[in-house]
């Protein structure tokens, strides 16, 4: 019988796959997953930094919240308002805005018409009148607050 059998070579395994070095390949895709954590790194960044008034404004907000509804604080608002809106907006389209004008920029400006009629007028009142003691309640000032703090936040950026 063992003359019938051809003459067979025994069979050679490879060898061990070698964990190190890696694969040229392993190292290119290496660099491109850090060359793409370094983008997303550089991004957020970028976008924190751009953002960063939005925190000092809500800051200051907070500050003049806290103290008693007056015209000054009013007229602080507004200042703080237009200091975020010209940040974020050309000085020609934001410095000349008053009034009726100034409310529908920063209605336009948001992501919806979020100042009432009365909070509107409570903004854009004369801040030499003394318009909080004679026809506002404290809460359309608090609910001015809470207005300005929503358009710092989620006003929409300037596209040029």
């Amino acid at each position: 019988m063992a003359q019938n059998t051809p003459n067979i070579q025994e069979i050679i395994p490879p060898e061990d796959v070698q964990f190190w070095p890696p694969q040229p390949g392993w190292y290119a895709l290496g660099g491109v997953i850090l060359i793409i954590i370094g983008i997303a790194i550089l991004r957020f960044r970028k976008h924190k930094h751009r953002n960063a008034y939005r925190k000092e404004a809500l800051r200051k907000l907070d500050t003049i919240s806290n103290l008693k509804a007056t015209d000054k604080q009013l007229q602080e608002i507004n200042q703080l308002l237009k200091a975020c809106a010209l940040k974020t907006y050309p000085r020609a389209q934001v410095a000349g805005l008053a009034g009726k004008d100034w409310i529908d920029f920063l209605n336009r400006t948001s992501e919806s018409a979020i100042f009432s009629e009365v909070r509107a007028e409570l903004l854009s009142s004369n801040p030499y009148q003394n318009t909080i003691d004679l026809k506002y309640k404290k809460e359309d000032y608090s609910d001015l607050i809470e207005q300005c703090q929503h358009w710092i936040k989620t006003h929409k950026l300037y596209k040029h």
